[in-house]
């Protein structure tokens, strides 16, 4: 009856454990999680891995761009348990060349068409930094990237065919998790911050982000341009369709896969 008991006792505290994020969440089967990873992502990291580990995947389900793209750590990016919106990691960027890099790919050419960029961000250092980035400088003309401004305005998405800018003014705290989000709807361009919309919808008539290059995340394409001191977590781009276009709660769950 004492081992019964006991053996009881140690089921409960695994149980407990996987359901606190102790142990890592791809072990546990129940994991909670919320619907939007659907038909249209095109990249889905939810980081969810080992202290200092640089493994990324990338669970988008998309159909029309197929996800499990191949993500690459350059420099020391990697997953910190210290530092997550979700359990159990979040990815960490120094600011000194860290970034995950992806093969050249259509999904990242959006086109004259919808498209949405969100994720959560905690900045560790007040600075210009490109969080995400189709900028390979060859040719300019063809790139666009998704900005955190310290100087001017807050949030920029910069398109390169049309050398033109949408900034919005954000003026963020440091070591604070903000969820942001960027989306095309028609000729709309949308800002959020924590689901409320940040400045006026952009006009982006003319928009054409045809560009058929490769992707880095937490610096300019080229590795070393405004790199990001922080931290990311639940990391979804989407083709086709716009994430939000008026304000939302911000998700209080990870992305289900």
């Amino acid at each position: 009856m004492r081992k019964l008991l006991m053996l009881c006792f140690l089921l409960l505290i695994s149980s407990n454990a996987f359901g606190r994020g102790i142990f890592p969440a791809n072990l546990s089967s129940t994991r909670a999680c919320i619907s939007g990873n659907d038909s249209y992502t095109v990249l889905m990291i939810h980081s969810n891995n080992t202290d200092g580990s640089q493994t990324f995947t990338d669970t988008a389900s998309g159909t029309t761009e197929v996800g499990g793209k191949t993500l690459t750590a350059n420099g020391q990016v990697q997953h910190d348990t210290s530092f997550y919106k979700f359990a159990i990691s979040g990815v960490s960027f120094d600011g000194t060349g860290d970034y995950i890099s992806t093969p050249t790919h259509s999904a990242w050419e959006f086109g004259t068409g919808d498209f949405g960029i969100g994720f959560w961000l905690r900045l560790t250092k007040d600075s210009d930094s490109i969080l995400i980035s189709n900028h390979s400088g060859v040719p300019a003309v063809d790139n666009w990237y998704f900005q955190y401004k310290k100087t001017g305005n807050g949030l920029a998405f910069y398109n390169y065919p049309g050398a033109s800018e949408k900034a919005v003014a954000w003026a963020p705290s440091l070591d604070t998790w903000y969820h942001i989000e960027v989306s095309r709807s028609g000729t709309g361009l949308y800002f959020f911050v924590d689901g409320v919309q940040v400045g006026a919808t952009q006009n982006v008539t003319g928009w054409d982000l045809n560009v058929t290059t490769s992707l880095a995340i937490g610096c300019g394409a080229n590795g070393s341009t405004q790199p990001l001191s922080g931290h990311l977590d639940e990391i979804i781009i989407k083709k086709g369709a716009a994430l939000h276009t008026a304000a939302f709660t911000p998700p209080t769950l990870p992305y289900c896969d």
